[in-house]
């Protein structure tokens, strides 16, 4: 068998998600080629052959900034000034010189062969091989002009935007406050991330009630990026394990576990950070003034008022262990399922899983400093950045999931699914939409963070209670004149949860008493004010109704027509909201002179996106959704 792909989109959308500007609208293309051949084949009387090459080539191309000019950059605004930290806005992005390649090459082939026995059961055994080859081409340029600004634009009393006479937000220069990024990209640069695996696997039948499936898989993972800088080191043996057992000898009620360890996605951002593949060298400089506003205020787009006081050079100053390897997660679950009447059955599983070996960065005394030099010029000393894996974050999940189905009539099937998150924790998210595979600040500046506060441990963002689902679908036949299919769905997601955490508070005076050395310590930091995931935004159900009518046209031709209604009631609560805060400076510290209360901004408990109602539409609302498709079924 063979298949070949062409898949190509033309996109005009904002340069991220947290864009709020009609300026940073870019109008990328990613076109995507993905070939694929496979052979399987009989060996013998009891083997099973296969093998397959596989190939994937895409590209995002035109994603960026147009203009160098450096009025035109982009802007992230850090939170301070009483707007939400990180959005974007002034100029798109990224860099349209500078396209992005993300392919891969894989290469399978596996052996199955039935063996059995009178006195050790039938065995089905399975080994293979593969390689696959991951590449990422690019230097991942944040701005065409080099810069990439960080300040807040200014708001009104009302704490909604203020804008100039073109209609432009304003962007606020605050000394000690606004920053300016540096990039110096190196387009072109490239990273091959290389996996070999064996693997081997058999499941064995022990009697008529009893089954395991017992296998292992070794993983040797190399990568190698442009200048010969070696990254990924890693071999990897993961087991896995599992069991049923009949428990009443007749198939209608089966007892399961299973016990498996996985080794994590060698993710070409997270392997690449010591190399310029995706990673260009950037100074942040703080500016030191005048104080200013506006899109035609010299002084704060002259780089020469922002004094660096922070870097990072890939090549430089972050450094790889040299057996890093990919964190590993260990699971185990636990289910029961039994059959109910002829019509019917459920399953309930208890799964459990605790992640180890997490891709750290540590910012240490012990781990050194380099001296920085580029394009003769003498940028100083900088603190280096040493990846190693490390068991210091923690992320643990327990859940029970329930599933049920029910056949009622020929016509009518029920089907239902409850998960009950029971520990969904950890001291870090490690990774967002627009952010895979990121590191912590928990092995940084040891003597300067306070856990408690920069890093607590409690729910993290995904953690939710309570998520079900109940769908049906019932047939209509009429017969000549076609069939109906009506599929009511019902959603229950109990409140996500939220932390009240202040970006840009600066450094203490006691945290800063307490530097034993550091070349450069960061001039702000998050602070947390209670547990990681305290707070809890709102539940909400949602109904949505599908219904297709088909009719026979000839032999089996079939035209249809479909229609949905997502949001059939109307639900527009508000079940998210702007959870920006500010550290209130002014009032009490705790020991180490960080202050203990905060203030909501005027955006507190707004709406802040589509996605802050149930079943968002385009723009900021919710409510129903109406959509239709037709085809022919032959």
């Amino acid at each position: 068998q063979a298949s070949y792909i062409d898949n190509r989109t033309n996109l005009h959308q904002p340069s991220l998600g947290a864009s709020i500007d009609p300026a940073t609208f870019t109008s990328p293309s990613t076109p995507n080629r993905i070939f694929a051949a496979t052979w399987r084949g009989v060996v013998g009387a009891r083997t099973f052959a296969e093998a397959q090459y596989s190939r994937k080539d895409w590209q995002l191309r035109n994603a960026g900034g147009t203009s160098a000019a450096i009025g035109d950059s982009p802007f992230l605004t850090r939170g301070v000034l009483g707007v939400p930290g990180n959005l974007q806005y002034n100029g798109p992005y990224f860099d349209s010189t500078d396209p992005e390649s993300r392919n891969n090459r894989q290469l399978t082939a596996s052996v199955s062969h039935l063996l059995s026995s009178r006195g050790f059961g039938s065995h089905e055994l399975k080994g293979g091989v593969e390689y696959f080859t991951s590449t990422r081409v690019g230097g991942n340029s944040q701005s065409l002009s080099g810069y990439v600004f960080q300040s807040d634009y200014k708001v009104g009393a009302d704490g909604r935007p203020v804008l100039d006479a073109s209609g432009r937000l304003i962007p606020r220069f605050v000394p000690g406050t606004s920053r300016l990024q540096t990039w110096s990209p190196l387009r072109g640069a490239a990273i091959d991330v290389n996996t070999a695996s064996l693997y081997v696997n058999d499941h064995w039948s022990a009697g008529p009630r009893l089954t395991f499936d017992v296998g292992a898989r070794y993983e040797r993972v190399r990568s190698d990026a442009t200048g010969d800088i070696a990254g990924a080191n890693g071999n990897t043996i993961v087991p896995r394990m599992a069991a049923a057992y009949d428990v009443t000898a007749d198939g209608r009620t089966v007892l399961q576990a299973t016990y498996a360890h996985y080794a994590g996605k060698y993710n070409d951002v997270q392997f690449s950070r010591n190399s310029n593949v995706g990673n260009a060298d950037r100074v942040t400089g703080a500016y030191t003034g005048p104080a200013g506003e506006g899109r035609d205020f010299a002084a704060g787009f002259d780089p020469a008022n922002y004094q660096t006081f922070t870097g990072t050079f890939p090549t430089a100053n972050v450094l790889f262990d040299s057996d890093l390897h990919s964190p590993l997660t260990r699971e185990l679950t636990l289910a029961l399922g039994r059959d109910i009447g002829k019509s019917a059955w459920a399953r309930a599983t208890f799964v459990k899983r605790h992640a180890t070996g997490f891709v750290e960065d540590f910012i240490t005394m012990a781990d050194g400093q380099t001296h920085v030099s580029r394009n003769g010029v003498d940028l100083g000393l900088f603190d280096n950045q040493v990846y190693r894996n490390s068991d210091l974050p923690r992320r643990d999940y327990e859940a029970v999931e329930f599933e049920s189905a029910y056949r009622a009539t020929s016509k009518l099937a029920v089907n239902a699914a409850w998960t009950l998150q029971l520990q969904d924790d950890g001291t870090f998210e490690g990774e967002s939409s627009s952010g895979p595979a990121q590191p912590s600040i928990i092995g940084d500046y040891p003597e300067i963070y306070v856990a408690s506060r920069n890093f607590p441990d409690g729910r993290l963002d995904d953690f939710q209670r309570h998520k079900v689902r109940v769908w049906a679908s019932y047939g209509i036949d009429l017969k000549r004149f076609g069939r109906v299919d009506l599929a009511p769905f019902y959603r229950f997601n109990s409140g996500r949860t939220y932390s009240l955490v202040a970006n840009g508070v600066p450094l203490s005076a006691q945290q800063i008493a307490r530097n034993p050395g550091y070349a450069r310590l960061p001039t702000s930091q998050s602070v947390f004010f209670g547990q990681r995931g305290s707070q809890s935004f709102e539940g909400y159900q949602l109904v949505d109704l599908a219904a297709t009518y088909s009719v026979p046209v000839w032999q089996s031709l079939r035209p249809w027509v479909k229609a949905e209604v997502l949001n059939l009631l109307d639900n527009q609560k508000l079940v998210s909201w702007n959870t920006a805060i500010t550290a209130d400076m002014a009032g009490p510290k705790d020991e180490n002179g960080l202050p203990v209360n905060y203030i909501k901004a005027a955006s507190f408990g707004n709406a802040s996106a589509p996605s802050s109602y149930p079943r968002p539409r385009p723009g900021l609302d919710g409510g129903r959704t109406f959509m239709f498709a037709a085809g022919v079924r032959f």
